[in-house]
């Protein structure tokens, strides 16, 4: 269970990572890609008991 908890925690860094390393691109260009982000979310590998999938974090 605790590699679940560790794996879900690097997810979420993983995540907000992608959100800061948007490199500016004009305001209008910029908003876009953080909606989408954000409203579409991002699909992240995660291993759980030894299956690996990817999920969709919004």
């Amino acid at each position: 269970m605790s590699s679940f908890i560790s794996t879900s925690t690097k997810n979420f860094q993983s995540a907000i990572q992608k959100l800061k390393n948007i490199k500016y691109d004009g305001l209008l260009q910029n908003n876009e890609k953080i909606y989408d982000l954000l409203t579409l979310g991002t699909s992240l590998e995660q291993t759980i008991e030894g299956n690996s999938r990817s999920f969709t974090m919004k």
